[in-house]
C-alpha cells in the first residue's frame, strides 16, 4: 500500500497500533522493525530479511522488496519519525 501510494508508511504503522492489532499497542510494526535493528535501521532490516519477504508475498501477488520500495519505506520513516533514535 505504502509503494502504490494507497497510505503514508506512517498511515500504515498507525492503523495497526491504533487498530485491532493490540498487540501493537506502542507503535507499528515498521518503527518496530526500524528500531529494533539498531544502528542501521530500516534499511538494515529490509537487506536483512528482502528473501524472507519474499518468499511470503510470492502467494500475495507481485510486491516485492526491491531497491525502489525499500527507499518508499526507509523515506516514510523518516519522515514519521525524522532522526529520534
Amino acid at each position: 500500500m505504502v509503494r502504490d501510494g494507497v497510505a503514508t508508511l506512517e498511515d500504515v504503522d498507525m492503523a495497526v497500533w491504533a487498530g485491532p492489532g493490540l498487540r501493537w499497542a506502542a507503535m507499528g510494526p515498521t518503527t518496530l522493525f526500524h528500531l529494533g535493528t539498531g544502528a542501521g535501521g530500516l534499511q538494515a532490516f529490509c537487506e536483512h530479511f528482502v528473501d524472507t519477504f519474499h518468499g511470503w508475498w510470492d502467494e500475495l501477488g507481485p510486491a516485492k522488496l526491491d531497491e525502489a520500495t525499500i527507499k518508499i519505506l526507509v523515506d516514510g520513516i523518516a519522515d514519521a519519525h525524522g532522526d529520534a533514535s
